[in-house]
């Protein structure tokens, strides 16, 4: 699995630390909670990104309330980054967007505006998160007959999830055993598949089961951390798609906010070894 990092050599266990509190006692008491979001290509046939964020309570609640404050500012229900950036969804409509004529630079501007106060909200808070993508044409390669789909529990989506809940623990133990509850934007045709990897990771053979906290499902149209995770995953998204096309490209302006902000610590590809490698695992199971 190919993975680039915010820093070179930078350790994960550098940006969990950066989340837990500095007395003891409420390290033993920390409970984190991950917000996961997904993004694909405009025609979901190049890639599949699943990005979360982690965070304790009250660093996530630091964020939502000037989140609010922004949404009530730009009179919006969500926020959404594709939707700001191409004037869709909630802002298809003035003073966003002029429904019967095309935009003016005035409006670019105010989205723009939008985009970077929303963006700051993120930098500024004390979260931080991973991105796992999937390359649809290297995954439809692997799982070339059913026996092998099914290994994968039927759609790349399944394995995207497992390796991001993976990760999440994996950064969580290298600092504390703490609780960690997962928290997914809400998809009813992928929510048993979730759901299964979560069974899974809450057994004694998983070596992360300890860890395991809840799962549960939301709308991230009224849940602002989903809100935060969706940009992240977006801009990982945009990243690694561009990075399938040409591996020496360079990151979006937001992109490289989000690393030099030590926003994100992780970011990975599941190319077609690292399937191959999965799908032997699960026979062996």
């Amino acid at each position: 699995m190919a993975v680039t990092g915010w820093k070179e050599g930078q350790h994960v266990a550098d940006v969990c630390g950066i989340l837990l509190p500095t007395r003891c006692t409420d390290r033993v008491a920390a409970v984190f909670k991950t917000y996961f979001d997904e993004s694909w290509d405009q025609h979901q046939k190049k890639i599949l990104v699943i990005g979360g964020m982690i965070g304790r309570h009250e660093q996530w609640s630091k964020i939502e309330w000037p989140w609010k404050e922004l949404l009530e500012k730009y009179e919006i229900k969500y926020y959404r980054a594709s939707e700001a950036e191409f004037a869709r969804g909630e802002f298809n409509k003035e003073p966003f967007r002029s429904r019967e004529n095309p935009s003016t630079s005035e409006q670019y501007r105010l989205l723009e505006r939008v985009r970077e106060d929303f963006f700051q909200v993120i930098t500024r808070g004390i979260v931080s998160g991973l991105a796992i993508g999937v390359p649809l044409q290297e995954f439809n390669q692997a799982a070339n007959t059913p026996e092998k789909l099914k290994k994968f529990g039927g759609t790349p989506y399944y394995i995207c999830g497992h390796i991001a809940m993976l990760a999440m623990l994996k950064a969580d133990k290298e600092v504390i055993k703490s609780k960690v509850a997962f928290i997914f934007d809400r998809h009813q045709e992928f929510e048993a598949e979730m759901l299964k990897v979560h069974a899974n990771l809450d057994t004694a053979a998983c070596e992360y089961h300890s860890q395991v906290g809840s799962i549960v499902f939301d709308d991230k149209k009224r849940f602002i951390p989903l809100q935060v995770a969706d940009t992240l995953v977006y801009e990982s998204r945009k990243y690694l798609e561009q990075k399938i096309i040409d591996p020496n490209a360079v990151p979006r302006r937001e992109m490289q906010r989000l690393m030099d902000e030590e926003k994100i610590f992780q970011i990975s590809l599941c190319e077609k070894e690292y399937l191959e490698s999965y799908l032997t695992s699960s026979t062996e199971q």
